[in-house]
């Protein structure tokens, strides 16, 4: 059934809206799952029911048009929905945070004034770091140059999503290749911008459809915007990269959190059905093995999960823990995907359930803010300087 948020009074109704979004995901969500598979897009119907069922907004604050949930509050929901399309899950997942914060924290008045239409889910935005000859550090080559009022952007982003759709793009570019870590900059480039040009990459292997499926290429050549895209004071790009990362990477955590849920809720319902030589699965003990590792490394993710968001709201530095959540996640999903897959046997392989699907979109966040390699390099350093 259709949701519509008008009904709930938030936050104080958290619960039944929780639950609501659960029935929503599985009414709604997962047949337009099944239609993005098929046509490798994401249908236009989505966006209205995604607004109306007021998930763009849900961590957005009041006065910007949202209803200024805690992330205590907001996970739960987002594990919902990352049961789910993954395409779906990025997209609620991105729209409460990863592009408003920085407009939100360190944005003019001017560059606020996006806020509201970035709630309401009118005004799309890109976020863009990642670079194809550089990490995502240091090392990243696009520059800003300071040319009067005016600042030249030279250089180019890849693997960026909603980039085919976005109206606005958030980059990341060395205005002061000699200040090092102090150098980088943030700017707030239009869509359209002379000497900017979007360009397709090819489809991915999971979390597939337009408009984040089809990742893409930002190409600057000259690229001249006025020194007003600067989003905060200039040489903070890059601590306001980290930050914006910190809650991404546990959002993450969360997403391989509500997929192994479900990888495991899917898994013990086929295993008490499927009969074999007189025995369902569920009977047979290697099955039961699988499943009580699975559900074991759930939980160990649900506490951790737990206790880096409860320091989230508190305002507490949860660096290390944000990593530490995004690694133990994607192992959880990685193992949560092999036993499902490997308890369905081969109709697991086919497209007639949906752990097809989930063990390819499983994957996404392997590579979303960062490698796993990146978060134990993170976490040894946040330990190693404790």
């Amino acid at each position: 059934m259709p949701l519509d948020v008008t009904k709930f009074k938030l936050p104080q109704q958290i619960e039944e809206y929780r639950k609501a979004v659960a029935e929503f995901v599985l009414s709604d969500l997962e047949p337009i799952a099944n239609q993005i598979e098929n046509t490798v897009k994401v249908p236009k119907e989505m966006w209205p029911k995604l607004q109306q069922s007021g998930l763009l907004r849900l961590t957005m604050p009041k006065e910007y048009g949202g209803f200024g949930l805690t992330y205590s509050q907001y996970f739960p929901i987002l594990e919902e929905v990352a049961k789910t399309h993954g395409t779906i899950r990025l997209i609620v997942h991105t729209w409460n945070w990863l592009y408003y914060y920085q407009f939100l924290k360190y944005g003019s008045a001017e560059q606020k004034k996006l806020l509201p239409k970035i709630a309401s889910g009118d005004h799309m935005v890109a976020w863009a770091l990642t670079e194809p000859d550089t990490g995502t550090g240091l090392d990243l080559k696009m520059t800003a140059k300071r040319d009067g009022d005016s600042l030249v952007i030279n250089g180019k982003k890849h693997l960026i999503s909603l980039a085919m759709v976005a109206d606005t793009f958030i980059i990341f570019a060395k205005t002061d290749p000699s200040a090092g870590r102090r150098g980088f900059s943030s700017l707030a480039i239009p869509k359209g911008a002379k000497g900017f040009t979007v360009i397709p990459q090819p489809d991915t292997m999971g979390l597939r459809g337009d408009p984040h499926g089809v990742v893409a290429i930002l190409d600057f050549k000259n690229c001249r915007v006025p020194a007003s895209t600067l989003i905060g004071p200039e040489g903070s790009g890059l601590d306001q990269a980290l930050e914006t990362l910190d809650v991404s990477r546990l959002s993450i955590g969360v997403t391989c959190l509500g997929l192994s849920q479900r990888f495991l809720d899917l898994s013990v319902h086929y295993a008490q059905r499927r009969t074999t030589f007189g025995k369902t699965l569920a009977e047979r003990q290697a099955v039961q093995q699988m499943i009580a590792d699975m559900a074991t490394d759930v939980h160990a993710l649900r506490l951790m999960t737990t206790d880096a968001t409860l320091k989230v709201d508190r305002g507490l530095p949860c660096r290390k823990e944000a990593a530490m959540c995004k690694l133990f996640g994607i192992e959880t999903v990685r193992k949560a995907s092999d036993k499902a897959l490997e308890i369905h046997g081969g109709l697991g392989f086919t497209r007639v359930f949906p752990i097809e699907r989930m063990y390819r979109d499983a994957r996404g966040p392997w590579l979303e803010e960062g490698t796993p390699t990146i978060q134990r390099s993170v976490i040894a350093r946040e330990v190693l300087k404790s």
